[in-house]
């Protein structure tokens, strides 16, 4: 491997996990991946939140709707 740190990051998990080294990389990238799309859903549920606050009338922030409204908003 050309990279000495990450050859040492990738022994050190072939010794803890006993996979080979297809296998850690191969688990190590998914794991990058999933971790990935886990930040893009939290940001935009952000960016959603973001733009429903600004959608509220002042006299409504920091405001608990009732049990009935709750209710209403959920269609129960």
């Amino acid at each position: 491997m050309k990279n000495d740190y990450a050859a040492e990051l990738l022994d050190k998990v072939l010794i803890q996990t006993g996979q080979g080294k297809t296998e850690a990389i191969t688990t190590a990238l998914e794991l990058y991946l999933k971790n990935l799309a886990a930040r893009e859903r939290a940001e935009e549920a952000l960016r959603l939140a973001e733009e429903i606050h600004k959608l509220l009338p002042e006299t409504a922030l920091g405001q608990v709707p009732s049990k009935e409204e709750q209710e209403a908003l959920l269609g129960l």
